[in-house]
């Protein structure tokens, strides 16, 4: 057996958002790591799907029911994952009008152009209410 240089270097890409995290606010924070765990979620996904589908095709049947549990262990933790994500996500997309906090996608009634910063995204945010609307540029 070797180790892995794929899931290595997702660890220390890992190690490194722990790291950067420190100077991060908490929210950001969480979610660099919940991405990081995510990475190495899906890369295990990959190995045991793929391990999964060559017991089937060598008919392997108790190997591939095995790898078949073990995959969607994988998969559980990935949805945990993201289901951990999502009030962090509300919470970092929030709008509070009136405090004098500027939404990361600029302030509310302004259309902002598409560009890397905001994933390609053109971004309209309303004059009131906290509400927004993205679409793809």
């Amino acid at each position: 057996s070797k180790p892995c240089k794929g899931m290595k270097g997702l660890i220390e890409e890992g190690q490194e958002v722990i790291s950067d995290g420190e100077e991060l606010d908490e929210l950001t924070a969480d979610l660099a790591l919940i991405a990081a765990a995510q990475k190495v979620e899906h890369y295990e996904i990959s190995g045991y799907g793929t391990a999964r589908c060559l017991a089937k095709h060598l008919g392997e049947r108790k190997v591939a029911k095995l790898l078949s549990h073990t995959l969607g262990e994988e998969e559980s933790a990935d949805f945990i994952l993201t289901d951990l994500s999502q009030p962090l996500v509300q919470q970092a997309l929030s709008v509070e009008i009136g405090n004098g906090t500027k939404a990361p996608w600029g302030e509310p009634g302004k259309i902002e152009n598409a560009s890397p910063a905001n994933g390609g995204v053109k971004v309209r945010t309303a004059a009131a209410g906290g509400s927004h609307s993205r679409k793809k540029a």
